[in-house]
């Protein structure tokens, strides 16, 4: 288990380190949105975007161009990535 704060440090390095990460952040053929442990891309969002997804609603979510790293933390089984970030970004 992580505290937000501990997650957003955790972002926070990753976004640091982006470019030498890329391989992390490249799907494969057997599925093109999802590289090493992360989420590719989402509607609405800038085409960068990355997340890690836990249950519930719990989402990492890392744009290296803008240097951003949002950590969400819920209890939702009905959460829905997309219309988060479609009030985020609009």
């Amino acid at each position: 288990m992580l505290t937000a704060n501990a997650w957003l440090a955790y972002g926070r390095y990753v976004l640091s380190r982006a470019a030498e990460l890329t391989e992390a952040f490249t799907g494969s053929q057997a599925n093109p949105r999802y590289g090493l442990g992360w989420w590719l891309g989402a509607s609405h969002a800038p085409a960068d975007l990355v997340y890690a997804s836990g249950s519930a609603g719990q989402a990492l979510y890392l744009v290296p161009s803008l240097s951003l790293a949002i950590v969400r933390y819920g209890k939702s089984a009905s959460y829905k990535h997309d219309a988060f970030l479609r009030k985020l970004f609009e």
